[in-house]
């Protein structure tokens, strides 16, 4: 080798810049599926657990309504009554 060796400089460039930002964003919308995925599990559980405690108590585990996160019944307002008694007596 010679004494007239020159440097270069090798830097990682826009290209890796846009590699780490497209696994970053992806990295975000994979968080965000898992926490809304557990938080279904775990409403799963909490009905599951309410079912298994009216099966224990002996009154049937399989007419629990599901419920929404918020408490309320899902699906609804609530039970509807059905047949003639729904609509009153016929006059």
């Amino acid at each position: 080798m010679t004494g007239a060796e020159t440097a270069i400089e090798v830097s990682p460039g826009i290209g890796a810049f846009i590699a780490f930002m497209v696994l970053a964003v992806a990295f975000v919308f994979l968080m965000l599926s898992m926490n809304r995925h557990m938080r279904k599990i775990q409403l799963r559980k909490a009905e599951d657990e309410a079912r298994a405690e009216l099966a224990r108590e002996g009154e049937g585990g399989d007419d629990v309504p599901p419920v929404d996160p918020d408490g309320s019944p899902a699906g609804g307002d609530g039970p509807r009554a059905t047949g003639p008694t729904a609509t009153g007596p016929k006059d």
